[in-house]
């Protein structure tokens, strides 16, 4: 193909649990001095990366994520924005191992959640080929960044997950 169609993330390798680290999975509870009562704890942490493997066609692939949505089956969505600084990340930089922080020890409600998402700014993303060419990008009809997959968050831990991007199949 002499010219690049477009980009879509479309394809997530693999969703990796990493690590778990701090408090119990049983939940701790706390002493509210106004009413004196126990408070069960409700919330976790919960910190996501990203990573990719190696493209032969891209020399650049930044994304601009702007934010992650995690869902639960009951409907409850939680939306985690990522922070400007940190959004930016060219995944060709992201291959051997190395990853890039999207949100670190965020606190979320206590669950399971069904699926995770992406949110990706395509104007403020682009990839660069081989040959130094530059193109903006569109996702294609049917391709979404969202992944089902269980992700658990206990009360008092703090989860880690890291996001495989495979960046060799998402370019079309």
């Amino acid at each position: 193909m002499n010219s690049l169609e477009g980009f879509g993330v479309v394809t997530f390798t693999a969703i990796l649990l990493t690590g778990c680290g701090g408090g119990s999975s049983g939940g701790s509870s706390v002493q509210d001095d106004s009413s004196q009562e126990l408070i069960q704890e409700t919330t976790g942490a919960v910190s996501v990366s990203i990573t990719d493997g190696p493209s032969e066609e891209a020399s650049e692939l930044v994304l601009h994520f702007t934010h992650i949505e995690l869902g639960r089956e009951d409907g409850h969505v939680e939306r985690i924005p990522v922070s400007s600084g940190s959004g930016t990340i060219d995944l060709m930089g992201l291959q051997n191992g190395n990853t890039a922080m999207l949100v670190e020890e965020e606190s979320m409600l206590v669950g399971r959640y069904e699926w995770l998402e992406l949110g990706v700014d395509l104007q403020k993303s682009h990839l660069q080929l081989q040959n130094g060419a530059t193109h903006g990008m569109r996702m294609g009809d049917g391709s979404t960044t969202r992944v089902d997959v269980a992700l658990d968050v206990a009360a008092g831990s703090h989860s880690e997950y890291v996001l495989d991007i495979d960046a060799r199949r998402s370019i079309i």
